[in-house]
């Protein structure tokens, strides 16, 4: 959990530098779910470790998105996905 959380931080702060916002705040989010599982704040479930995976999956289509300023159509839905886990 620490390297994702610090993989996530780490991409979220250079995006963010870049002006790639949309992949920022993407990370940012399942920064904040990586936080909460090593706080132990959230017991770890199937559906958040398909979610993390599926999010990492995505990292390719997002590189190539940045250029467009915009997140892939994917992202919306695992964002939704990772702030209904959190709630």
């Amino acid at each position: 959990m620490q390297n994702l959380r610090r993989g996530f931080h780490t991409i979220k702060g250079s995006a963010l530098m870049v002006g790639a916002n949309a992949l920022g705040e993407f990370c940012r989010h399942l920064e904040q779910l990586s936080i909460r599982l090593m706080e132990q704040q959230l017991k770890v479930t199937p559906a958040m470790v398909v979610t993390i995976e599926q999010a990492i999956a995505l990292m390719p289509a997002f590189a190539k998105s940045v250029r467009d300023g915009r997140a892939p159509p994917q992202a919306h839905s695992i964002t939704n996905r990772v702030q209904r886990l959190m709630a």
